[in-house]
């Protein structure tokens, strides 16, 4: 008779299917008297950190997709494409052309005689001949710039497409025009200037009398004076104003304009 010596609980053997029971007492049966095997509960544990973990991983998604304006059904990545190069046409300069050289032409072919008219006349004729001298460059001068544009646009065109659209030719107009505009407008600036000087000192030398009193022979002899200067300035800033007209070019005439102002108004004051 061998003796069992008690060793503690045996271990359960995975293998054996008797050894996953529950605790030792009478095994249950079913109906039909067959021995049933009471199942291991598992923990729900693992399933409820899970769950706990998704739901805020889902916020955390919403959180974002709200910030950058959008859903979390429309967070999708898109691909940016390459630009589609667009062809490009060449420009209609016909436009600019035609009224280009048709105010060059008008220029073209009337400043040389009103040109010769101007430097044989006398300084009463020339005053007459200068409007219509300044207004034919002036016109010239708009019919460059429109050239100038429809060139330009011929330029980029040529550089963005690669191409070599032919510019449009206007050579002789743009050498006559700066040769004849060059001349008036360098003789009409020293006119202008020397006017407007006379005029300014004419006023300065008369302040003195324009703040004192005077006999009614004074004041006619200062209204005289006054006027003669004003007109000196009127004159001067009217050449100034063709200059503008034939190239664009401006003066400071500040000063002429604030002493015309005051000699106007002690004027008005003797009438």
């Amino acid at each position: 008779m061998t003796i069992r010596r008690d060793m503690g609980p045996r271990r359960p053997n995975p293998r054996d299917p008797r050894s996953n029971r529950g605790p030792s007492g009478p095994a249950r049966k079913d109906a039909r008297g067959r021995r049933v095997v009471p199942v291991r509960r598992k923990n729900p544990l693992p399933l409820i950190l899970g769950g706990v973990g998704g739901f805020f991983l889902l916020l955390v998604i919403i959180i974002v997709a709200a910030s950058s304006g959008g859903t979390p059904e429309k967070m999708v990545i898109q691909k940016r494409e390459a630009p589609s190069v667009v062809p490009v046409s060449a420009p209609d300069v016909s436009a600019l052309e035609r009224e280009g050289r048709a105010k060059c032409e008008a220029g073209f072919q009337e400043v040389p005689g009103l040109k010769a008219q101007f430097a044989a006349a006398s300084e009463e004729r020339k005053q007459d001949i200068l409007p219509k001298l300044v207004d034919k460059l002036r016109l010239m001068k708009e019919g460059l710039e429109l050239l100038r544009r429809a060139n330009g646009m011929i330029t980029e065109y040529n550089q963005a497409a690669g191409k070599s659209m032919k510019k449009l030719e206007y050579g002789s107009y743009e050498q006559l025009w700066k040769t004849e505009a060059g001349l008036l407008a360098s003789q009409l600036e020293k006119d202008a200037q020397s006017s407007c000087q006379q005029g300014l000192a004419a006023i300065k030398s008369l302040e003195a009398k324009m703040s004192a009193a005077l006999s009614d022979a004074e004041k006619h002899s200062l209204k005289a004076a006054l006027k003669e200067a004003m007109d000196q300035i009127s004159h001067g800033m009217s050449l100034y104003d063709y200059i503008y007209q034939i190239n664009g070019q401006l003066f400071d005439t500040k000063k002429y304009g604030e002493a015309r102002k005051l000699a106007s108004s002690k004027y008005h004051e003797l009438q």
